[in-house]
């Protein structure tokens, strides 16, 4: 089965944040199921990294909670 998991903030266990989509894609992948993650990040560039089986494709979406209510 291939799983396509949508998450604005994935986030891997080394790094601060909530890491419950980091447990449900590791889930899935223990049960052979091939997962992609689709999530965002600050760099300028797309970045497609695979970490312990689950497939990361990071787009650049420039976000700051600093923003204003239109601009976020």
């Amino acid at each position: 089965m291939r799983i396509i998991y949508l998450h604005q903030y994935f986030k891997l266990p080394d790094e601060p944040g909530g890491h419950r989509s980091w447990y449900f894609a590791s889930a899935m992948t223990a049960k052979g199921w091939q997962v992609d993650v689709v999530s965002a990040h600050n760099d300028k560039k797309p970045k497609i990294e695979e970490v312990d089986g689950i497939r990361l494709h990071y787009l650049p979406v420039k976000y700051d909670n600093s923003y204003a209510t239109a601009k976020r």
